[in-house]
């Protein structure tokens, strides 16, 4: 794992220990001792300071995820004509090529054909439909006007019929009754008046032939005289006649045939009413058949529908033929850019190989790594990144983590920045896995590992005394201890192979300090 400090690094702060002298050599055998067990080490002290655990990648940019595309027919074919070039410019939707579609554009035409014969069709039986509803309307109210009628006609013709019946059955029973008492004083009153106008006008006849001869009367007047006697001598007759009728009653054969007069308008009441039912019947039945009709247009329905459905179908196979037509059409996705173009007109495309390229105009670059599989498992979506990119850095952000192939046994790491760069070029991506505000760190040559533990060795009263850590991210030649040391503890930088614990040591001339803050950056990438 790669790790490097992202901030400069103030001076180390070299100390020496109290007194910075070494103490003076001991004359003769004690000196040589002294020789022997004091080492002579460089120290620096424990200090804090910002740091980024960093996992360093490589990779190339390449177009973000959606801005470069590579065109394939969607059906093989002959190439017919491609309308571009690299280099070129093109909007969303502009034709670039198109593929030999002579047997597709036969299909479409075809299907055209097909689609207006039965769309006329569809609105023939549309029209014949209308007028069967129409028809079947009218009929219906025909048949429904005459079932009225005859229903009139038969109330009508019984109503007259028996009319008549109780008439001539009223007349009858008058016959067979005779004349009522009444009736015998009327036509009784009656002859009596007519017998005293009679002796009236016989009376004044008289008178008149006796003044006559004096001349006291005319000729005139005694004729008019005489014609009224006349008168009244036949309306006495009639009313005589008619009081002997009266009292004497009808006659046999009158009252038989009023009985066979009756007789017949009972069997024309019958008759009115059979006649009226069968007419009744009869439009009935019209009417029945009428309403029958129905299925007829119900029929033509039908009809229309199916038409209607092969229509339907004749324009889905006119949007196939067009689709397919369409399929032979390769154009722009949206506006960009030919970076490439593999093939010809005349050469044979199929559905896998890019027949062109196509970038996205002011495309987004993307950062793609490769990592390990554990080096994959230690970074996460949305973690910040440093891509290395000609003398500076882009600052980006982990967008996707895909698993390992099985070929190649390498995870890809999408990194988006945040700075176009040039597609293609190899860098080197730096994922923060962690962000220390502020460490303890020490010089990694501080940091040892002795029987699988890792220690550094601090200074106390000029006595190295061998300490335990735990050591974290390491760069620019600092390693953060995370425990086991603290801010202000000085340690062997230089010199700690040949310490044990306990050893005595004296601070020999420190190295050089480290840059001081503000200074250019180190870049150096460990392992």
């Amino acid at each position: 794992m790669n790790l490097r400090l992202r901030y400069p690094v103030p001076a180390l702060l070299l100390i020496a220990l109290a007194g910075c002298k070494s103490p003076p050599a001991p004359a003769g055998d004690d000196a040589e001792k002294a020789a022997e067990t004091t080492i002579s080490v460089e120290v620096a002290t424990a200090a804090p300071r910002p740091m980024q655990q960093l996992l360093d990648l490589s990779g190339a940019f390449a177009p973000a995820q959606g801005t470069a595309a590579r065109l394939t027919p969607a059906v093989p074919g002959r190439i017919a004509k491609i309308l571009v070039r690299e280099g070129d410019r093109v909007s969303a939707g502009q034709l670039l090529a198109t593929i030999d579609q002579r047997v597709q554009t036969a299909q479409q035409s075809s299907a055209a054909a097909s689609l207006a014969a039965s769309e006329a069709q569809s609105a023939q039986s549309k029209i014949a439909y209308q007028s069967a509803v129409a028809d079947q309307s009218n009929l219906v109210r025909s048949a429904e006007i005459g079932l009225e009628q005859a229903q009139l006609e038969r109330e009508s013709g019984i109503a007259q019929a028996a009319l008549a019946y109780e008439e001539a059955k009223a007349d009858l029973d008058k016959l067979r009754a005779g004349a009522r008492p009444q009736e015998i004083s009327q036509a009784h009153e009656a002859t009596v008046q007519a017998r005293a106008t009679r002796d009236r006008a016989v009376s004044e006849y008289r008178r008149n032939q006796e003044l006559a001869p004096d001349g006291y009367v005319s000729k005139r007047q005694v004729e008019d005289a005489k014609t009224a006697r006349d008168s009244a001598e036949s309306a006495l007759k009639a009313a005589s006649a008619n009081e002997s009728l009266v009292k004497a009653g009808a006659r046999p054969e009158e009252i038989r045939a009023q009985e066979a007069h009756t007789a017949a308008l009972k069997e024309a009441l019958a008759s009115a009413h059979s006649i009226g039912d069968k007419r009744v019947a009869t439009a009935k039945l019209a009417y029945q058949q009428a309403q029958q009709a129905i299925l007829s247009v119900q029929a033509k329905l039908k009809d229309v529908e199916s038409s209607a459905a092969t229509a339907r179908q004749r324009q889905a196979d006119l949007a196939s033929a067009s689709a397919t037509t369409a399929l032979n059409e390769i154009r722009a996705p949206y506006d960009g850019v030919i970076s490439r173009r593999n093939l010809n007109p005349g050469d044979f495309a199929d559905t896998t190989s890019p027949l062109l390229e196509i970038t996205a105009l002011k495309a987004h670059q993307d950062f793609v790594a490769s990592a390990l599989p554990t080096q994959a498992s230690q970074a996460r979506v949305g973690m910040d990144v440093l891509v290395d990119f000609q003398s500076s850095q882009i600052h980006g952000r982990v967008i996707s983590l895909s698993p390992a192939d099985a070929q190649t046994g390498l995870a890809t790491v999408r990194i988006s920045c945040d700075k176009p760069a040039f597609s293609g070029a190899y860098s080197t991506a730096h994922i923060v896995l962690h962000d220390y505000a502020s460490v303890v760190t020490v010089p990694s040559k501080s940091v040892l590992d002795r029987d699988g533990k890792t220690i550094v060795y601090r200074v106390v009263d000029s006595v190295a005394k061998q300490t335990e850590v735990v050591a974290g991210p390491e760069n620019d030649g600092f390693t953060a201890i995370l425990s086991g040391v603290k801010q202000g503890d000085v340690v062997v930088q230089l010199g700690s192979y040949e310490l044990a614990d306990g050893s005595k040591v004296k601070v020999a001339t420190p190295e050089k300090p480290a840059p001081e803050s503000g200074a250019p950056e180190k870049k150096e990438s460990g392992s």
